[in-house]
């Protein structure tokens, strides 16, 4: 009897920061995709990389379901693998994922299409280390507190802090600097967190953001409780539209394909920019699943419709 299911690799793991969170949202996939449409076989680039190559190059698997997070998973250097190796993948390809990834570039790009983000300061690692009393007293200087710190590629706000005294500031600074050689120092803006999941060329139901903590970090996003959930986000009609726009036209601008996720800011019905995901998280906890049940799919829905988006792409 033949076997007309598609072999699907799933990559979870890794050896970014966010290891943990891929490995969560790696085995979430793997207990919901139709075992009656697929066979499954589990990656862990960190472990066994070499095993991946192999049976991509003997064609023993069909399709790879990247669950990866962070730097060496969704920066394109894993898609660059998979392209070179002709296998199919989820998500975007190599320039928008290392596009999206780096804030700076990202955020550049954006505002050169009139798209709002807040204000914010770039500093270097090596100009850091040479210059600290200066780039203090510029910061000091041209910003008002509080102020976010982030490094500039990351995920799920590993390396964020929101300063409110400048005494915290070296210390914010040296942390971001833990996780990349760029960090940027951003206006902190006070106002209604929504998240838009595009799923193609559709945006799902908003999210609305109500963090247990300061902001929406690493405590808030994965862990049960922390943090309230809002679906379909409180917001008028028409301000839900222009969001759900701005956002297809943000993943159009940037290249993305499959599932992304972009964070906004709402503030006096101003649309600021955050950030950009092109493998949102697909833990237990994570918002697109969510958005994705709102919409009427399940969670294997969700994963069908992902597969086919990349194949259909490929």
């Amino acid at each position: 009897m033949t076997n007309n299911k598609l072999k699907i690799g799933v990559l979870l793991g890794g050896t970014s920061n966010e290891r943990e969170v891929s490995l969560s949202s790696g085995l979430q996939v793997v207990n919901n995709l139709d075992k009656e449409k697929y066979d499954i076989n589990i990656y862990d680039p960190k472990i066994n990389l070499r095993e991946l190559i192999n049976d991509c190059l003997n064609k023993k698997i069909d399709f790879c379901f990247i669950a990866l997070h962070g730097k060496a998973g969704e920066d394109g250097s894993i898609q660059g693998l998979l392209d070179s190796l002709n296998m199919p993948y989820n998500g975007s390809e190599v320039t928008a994922s290392a596009l999206c990834m780096d804030k700076v570039l990202s955020k550049k790009i954006l505002k050169s299409h009139n798209i709002l983000t807040p204000n914010d300061l770039i500093i270097k690692k090596s100009n850091w280390l040479k210059n600290k009393d200066k780039i203090i007293e510029t910061i000091s200087k041209q910003t008002t507190l509080p102020i976010v710190i982030k490094p500039s590629i990351s995920g799920s706000s590993v390396g964020v802090s929101i300063v409110k005294n400048y005494n915290k500031l070296i210390d914010a600074i040296n942390e971001s600097f833990l996780h990349d050689e760029t960090t940027i120092i951003e206006e902190y803006i006070n106002g209604q967190e929504i998240t838009a999941s595009i799923l193609g060329n559709e945006a799902m139901p908003l999210i609305e953001i109500l963090p247990g903590n300061d902001f929406f970090d690493y405590e808030s996003k994965y862990t049960t409780g922390k943090c309230q959930e809002i679906v379909p986000a409180r917001i008028n009609k028409e301000l839900e539209t222009n969001i759900k726009n701005q956002a297809l036209m943000i993943a159009n601008i940037l290249g993305c394909r499959g599932l992304s996720r972009v964070d906004f800011i709402i503030k006096d019905q101003q649309i600021f920019f955050l950030e950009i995901n092109t493998l949102p998280g697909l833990t237990e906890n994570s918002l697109c699943p969510k958005s994705a049940k709102s919409h009427g799919l399940s969670f294997t829905d969700l994963l069908n419709r992902i597969i086919e988006l990349s194949i259909k792409n490929d």
